[in-house]
């Protein structure tokens, strides 16, 4: 006889979700009150691969599983709310970011809908789960729905076909079973293994074969169970829920951020939910505590909850700037209760519950709304944020000569079989410009003086990577651009050699600051007929991020940050104090702050973020660099 459904829903992993999801939210208001309130996202891994892998068990031990019914009750119950949260983020985008920002977003809108957010996030450039940016991308959060997605996606075909492969083998119900929990156990501690062996953090966080192991816990719980049947006696199953209780707020609270996550310390959260749902519901934690009402129902709103809560906070951040303080991000963690609670009710249950004949035409409709949706976000980055018309609220000089253009591409050359970026194809480089990115945002700049000067300048040059080393250390396009530079030095007609770098960035060591004076003290004794200068680097800081200082409700208020001082005492400033008191003698040190910031302030209007320069403002601006004609004077 199938299970009736009453035997199936259960009040306490109700209540776990809202035990997962309260520290997620908090955690992401205020981390310092949960230090790992974001291991609520693990536990929720377990119950998705609890519950949606016994709904497969029970569908292919009672012989009526339907692919076809199961999707069509994900499509109802997962995207109706994920389209209002992607809609609704995009329209308060609208007023509230800037160009660069909404098409940046357009990007995240693309990759929510499509449920591939978490690659998108691996590839974006320091957006780290527990980076500072993080929470200015209002849908960051949407990576734990991509992993669950992609799961939901395979984990059925990979069932179904394990299933019509052992009939086909005729294997036997015992021998199929056992095969089957033997496969299940072994692709967790592949994933569990994957987990702890990733070297990148953010690969180890947000690839999906690094968190399969959580969703496979709650598989290998749901297996046992259903399948073989297994079930603990009541006193073991006391022991295990006041345990599992203890070893989940141990994860909450007992993290701090010396701890790789994830990796040996999730298990107290992901054990910890595996013994909480194998308690069963009379066990006194699940029976009292999760299944208590006013936890059940925030359980219920737990998915909408989780939608909500990252997209306010994000706008509170973003809109609200330096104003932003513990009481806007607690109303905006109050405001998604609210709408949460609202959309729980109008949008997400009408849709769930939607009947049997208009479910077909109403899955469709979802997901052509997907759809629509990826290609809105893929509009929003292909016109660079949308047009302004007039509406948004941009800074003057972001409108005409900021983040709202492309920086321009620099050609490649080829000399003697070396491939370098230039600026004049054709023709053999007179300045070579080295460096990390505080070197390639000259690009315009550096077009603009070779088209005056009708002279070719070589840019060589790769991002967190200290040019001046022989040694291989660093990204792959580091050590390229390492060897790149070598040959370069030896063209004949490089007459300068102009370095640019963030001295102060957190991959250099002090020895490396101290020691660029050496290093290139030797490239000079090998080209002594070249001059090599050092460039001091531009002020940074996290505070020169204006765009998060700035009320977007308020143009007036914008004019008011367009000045700084120097940031004294700081990082940038000991970087740059070192570097240029260990140059020798034979190596030139170009100042750029006394221009930049005159009487010790300066422009930040002119700044992308909190230490690069917008590229159009260099090109403009950059009057450091003019010192440079001796080299591009024309002949």
């Amino acid at each position: 006889m199938p299970i009736q459904k009453e035997h199936l829903w259960r009040n306490d992993i109700t209540g776990l979700r809202a035990l997962a999801v309260v520290p997620v939210l908090l955690y992401h208001a205020f981390p310092g009150v949960i230090p790992g309130g974001f291991f609520g996202v693990d536990v929720f891994f377990v119950i998705s691969g609890f519950l949606i892998s016994g709904i497969i068990f029970r569908g292919f031990k009672n012989d009526n599983f339907s692919w076809r019914t199961f999707y069509a009750k994900r499509v109802k119950r997962i995207i109706p709310n994920l389209l209002l949260v992607l809609w609704v983020t995009m329209g308060l985008g609208w007023f509230f970011m800037f160009n660069g920002e909404y098409r940046e977003l357009g990007k995240a809108v693309s990759s929510g809908a499509g449920f591939f957010e978490n690659f998108e996030l691996i590839k974006a450039k320091g957006e780290g789960y527990f980076s500072l940016q993080a929470i200015r991308n209002p849908l960051t959060h949407l990576w734990s729905l991509s992993v669950e997605e992609q799961f939901y996606i395979v984990f059925p075909l990979l069932a179904m076909g394990a299933v019509a492969l052992g009939r086909r083998l005729e294997w036997g119900k015992a021998n199929a079973r056992v095969l089957g929990l033997v496969a299940v156990v072994l692709i967790t501690l592949g994933s569990f293994a994957l987990c702890l062996g990733t070297e990148s953090a953010k690969h180890a966080f947000y690839w999906p074969w690094t968190r399969f192991w959580e969703i496979s816990a709650g598989i290998v719980l749901a297996y046992a169970e259903i399948v073989y049947g297994f079930h603990l006696n009541r006193g073991i199953r006391q022991g295990l829920t006041w345990l599992g209780l203890a070893m989940v707020l141990w994860a909450f609270w007992g993290y701090d951020a010396t701890i790789r996550t994830p990796g040996l310390f999730s298990l107290f959260a992901v054990l910890g939910a595996v013994f909480l749902i194998a308690a069963k519901p009379d066990a006194w934690v699940n029976r009292t505590l999760l299944s208590w009402k006013p936890v059940t129902f925030i359980g219920l709103i737990s998915y909408s909850l989780y939608l909500w809560h990252w997209p306010l906070l994000s706008f509170a951040q973003i809109v609200g700037g330096e104003m932003t303080n513990g009481y806007v991000l607690s109303l905006a963690l109050v405001s998604s209760a609210l709408v949460a609670t609202v959309v729980f009710y109008l949008v997400e249950q009408p849709f769930r519950y939607v009947s049997v004949e208009r479910s077909r035409v109403v899955v469709a409709m979802l997901l052509l709304g997907l759809v629509v949706t990826v290609g809105a976000g893929k509009i929003l980055r292909l016109t660079q944020g949308l047009p302004d018309y007039g509406f948004r609220s941009q800074h003057p000089y972001l409108e005409s000569h900021g983040i709202v253009k492309e920086v321009r591409k620099m050609p490649m050359c080829e000399t003697d079989g070396v491939a370098y970026q230039c600026t004049k194809p054709g023709s053999a480089p007179v300045l070579l410009v080295i460096g990390d990115s505080h070197a390639q945002q000259y690009v315009n700049k550096l077009q603009d003086l070779s088209l005056k000067s009708g002279k070719n300048i070589a840019l060589v040059a790769s991002p967190s990577c200290w040019m001046v080393d022989d040694d291989s250390q660093g990204s792959t396009a580091c050590v390229a651009a390492r060897k790149t530079l070598r040959s370069v030095l030896n063209f004949s007609s490089v007459k300068g050699v102009l370095w640019i770098q963030k001295w102060g960035h957190r991959h250099y060591k002090e020895a490396a600051l101290l020691g660029a004076g050496d290093a290139l003290l030797k490239l000079k004794k090998r080209f002594p007929e070249k001059r090599f200068i050092v460039m001091e680097d531009n002020p940074w800081d996290e505070s020169y991020n204006w765009r998060q200082r700035v009320l977007r409700f308020d143009v007036a208020k914008q004019s008011q940050v367009a000045n700084w001082p120097v940031p004294h005492g700081g990082i940038w400033e000991d970087a740059n104090e070192k570097v240029k008191a260990n140059l020798p003698d034979e190596i030139e040190w170009l100042e750029m702050v006394k221009v930049f910031c005159p009487r010790g302030v300066c422009r930040l209007i002119a700044f992308e973020d909190s230490n690069h320069l917008s590229p159009y403002y260099l090109r403009d601006h950059a009057t450091w660099l003019d010192e440079l004609g001796i080299f591009l004077q024309r002949e």
